[in-house]
């Protein structure tokens, strides 16, 4: 072996040595790289141990807090179902009252086109009743005006109560007799009879009996009736005096007995008659009186009284015991109560066709008829007008 060998040996072996010592160091660098590495690793794997622990711990609370909020949901959930369900209730509800709603403004709609059509209708009555108390009033007024005589009525008409009182007064005596003369002979107003026996057809004012010169036998009391309220108020403290068949003696008529008339001179008079007290003409108060004389024929005469009767309700007593008399010739008839009845709730039916029972009266303001059994008068159609009146504004 040469020396070149042996050194190409020794530099071998020196490569070896080398590379053997470089390994060594290289293995040392890769122990100490590894055990860092290690050391990291493990500080990993302690921090990761202890990061898995907590995350453990966490995870379970989240789980257990991801439970609670599932119940929670579950609950929620339950609440939104039952709001549901009570929101499609109430949907339901409203749904049904938006119907009633729209049922109840339908039916308000009709009920005011119902109320407008009542209210047309209570207007209409109103204008009905209140021309219906136009025409009771004017009835009622017309009776008033004829109850006395206005003297610039007519010519005959302004006579009557100056002559009455001019030649039927004797005294203090005031002669019913007479009055009928002075209208006959000096007014020119006559009775015209009427066999008729409905006592409340049409009748004649004053001044159209006065006009035509005669009338039936309402209009004649009528006209009398005046008479006596007329002479009433010009002359007090007269005492009226009718008369009455019997006697031997003569009643005279016209002119006053006090005149004491000549031989050549004669009175009108009733023969075999005497005079019959019918009390004083200021306490008197004056009715006429209609009634019926045969079935198919009425008469209507004029009764004094001392009661002043204002409705029918006051009727009855006001003309029980009253005297009446024929206004056609001033005798006297009887009395109400006696001779005379006023028609009663008891058969009242058969009081047109009864004699003497009154039906119909008239007093200075109104007019009372029987009617259905009962005693009416325009004061009462009125009072009952009125409160119907009153009904409809309230």
């Amino acid at each position: 072996m040469n020396r070149k060998s042996v050194e190409l040996g020794k530099f071998a072996i020196a490569g070896i040595i080398v590379l053997f010592l470089a390994s060594i160091a290289v293995n040392f660098m890769q122990m100490a790289e590894y055990k860092g590495l290690q050391t990291g690793y493990d500080s990993l794997n302690s921090t990761y141990a202890q990061d898995k622990a907590q995350w453990s711990g966490e995870r379970r609370q989240l789980s257990a807090q991801i439970g609670q909020l599932n119940e929670q949901a579950k609950a929620l959930q339950t609440q939104i179902n039952g709001l549901q369900d009570s929101l499609d209730e109430q949907k339901r509800e409203k749904q049904a009252a938006d119907a009633a709603l729209a049922q109840a403004m339908s039916n308000i709609s009709a009920r005011e086109a119902e109320l407008a059509a009542q209210a047309a209708r209570l207007q209409i009555l109103r204008n009905e009743f209140a021309g219906l108390q136009l025409d009771i009033n004017d009835s009622m007024k017309w009776f008033r005006d004829n109850s006395v005589l206005e003297p610039n009525v007519s010519w005959n008409i302004g006579i009557i109560a100056p002559r009455v009182i001019e030649d039927c007064v004797d005294g203090q005596d005031l002669n019913l007799a007479c009055v009928n003369y002075i209208l006959e002979r000096m007014a020119t107003i006559r009775y015209r009879h009427d066999p008729s026996t409905n006592t409340t057809n049409r009748f004649q004012s004053i001044a159209e009996t006065a006009a035509m010169g005669s009338g039936d036998c309402k209009d004649y009391s009528l006209l009398l009736k005046a008479i006596l309220n007329t002479v009433r108020e010009k002359q007090g403290g007269l005492r009226i005096v009718a008369w009455q068949p019997g006697g031997a003696q003569r009643f005279i008529i016209y002119p006053r007995a006090s005149l004491n008339l000549g031989p050549d001179e004669s009175y009108w008079y009733y023969p075999n008659a005497s005079g019959v007290d019918m009390g004083q003409l200021d306490e008197r108060h004056a009715y006429v009186i209609c009634y019926g004389v045969t079935p198919t024929e009425g008469h209507c005469t004029v009764a004094l009284s001392d009661v002043q009767a204002n409705s029918s309700a006051q009727l009855p007593a006001a003309l029980n015991g009253a005297d009446v008399f024929e206004p056609q010739d001033g005798q006297y008839l009887g009395k109400i109560g006696s001779r005379f009845t006023l028609c009663t709730q008891d058969r009242w039916w058969e009081c047109t066709a009864t004699p003497n029972v009154i039906i119909v009266v008239i007093s200075d303001n109104d007019l009372y008829k029987i009617q259905d059994g009962q005693w009416v008068g325009y004061g009462d159609y009125s009072q009952k007008v009125g409160d119907a009146m009153q009904n409809l504004s309230g």
